[in-house]
């Protein structure tokens, strides 16, 4: 399966992440249709390293309360909104990222990465960055990819989303 993502020219620019995060998977025990599956998720649902959009000019109605307060609190739409991990200092983001999880969220959140982790996860997942870069205050794009791989594996492997994994099997053998 990973070698006919590498072949092939459907994914585009996601297509060295998404080779590098399914060997990841494979080598950490995952089913190659489990695999398929969240590959897919992943090329649908975001970029690597990519900051949730503010820009609703097209219908400001649309904008929810969470990115309003993060536009006005933060200065998201100008500094982050639309934007890579990699083009932003990490340290102004790890600060902000501290404010908003001192107030426990209350004042904004954001979605940031392939999977568009929010809130606490989001957290969670500057740390992995600030971790896969020694603490520097920018980080590649490979270093993203891993981060956000590493990222994946912990979740899929912790109690609160161990039962995704747990869940797909249980349905596969009814199958």
């Amino acid at each position: 399966m990973i070698t006919k993502i590498e072949n092939s020219n459907q994914f585009g620019d996601k297509k060295h992440a998404l080779v590098i995060i399914g060997n990841l998977l494979f080598n950490n025990g995952y089913e190659t249709a489990f695999i398929a599956g969240l590959l897919a998720n992943i090329n649908y649902e975001g970029n690597f390293g990519f900051f949730e959009c503010s820009n609703y000019k097209s219908n400001p109605n649309l904008k929810p309360k969470y990115l309003k307060l993060m536009d006005s609190l933060y200065k998201y739409n100008e500094l982050y909104s639309g934007k890579y991990v990699h083009e932003i200092s990490l340290k102004a983001l790890k600060d902000m990222c501290d404010k908003l999880k001192k107030d426990n969220w209350q004042k904004g959140k954001f979605g940031l990465g392939t999977i568009q982790w929010t809130g606490e996860r989001t957290y969670i997942l500057v740390e992995h960055y600030l971790r896969e870069c020694n603490n520097a205050d920018k980080i590649s794009l490979e270093q993203v990819i891993s981060a956000e791989g590493k990222m994946i594996i912990n979740e899929l492997k912790s109690n609160s989303y161990k039962s995704i994994y747990d869940d797909w099997k249980k349905k596969i053998k009814i199958i």
